[in-house]
């Protein structure tokens, strides 16, 4: 089993500045299983920071330049 560098794993509040949203929304969207997340016990949240890059990449979408717009 390979072992995690520390800066790799988030509590709860360091997964919510590195996705720049408020605590409460990030508790909201590990609750809605919209975030990969392991609950250490009750009151202990960890993330991974290649699922909090998945979500970021799940929910980041690119927008059309003017010249993809117009071709026929």
């Amino acid at each position: 089993m390979k072992r995690m560098k520390p800066q790799e794993v988030f509590d709860l509040k360091e997964a919510a500045q590195y996705l720049g949203v408020p605590v409460l929304q990030m508790r909201t969207l590990a609750k809605q299983n919209r975030v990969t997340y392991c609950r250490v016990d009750r009151t202990h949240w960890r993330f991974v920071r290649r699922d909090l890059d998945a979500y970021i990449a799940r929910n980041t979408f690119r927008a059309k330049t003017l010249f993809e717009t117009t071709q026929p």
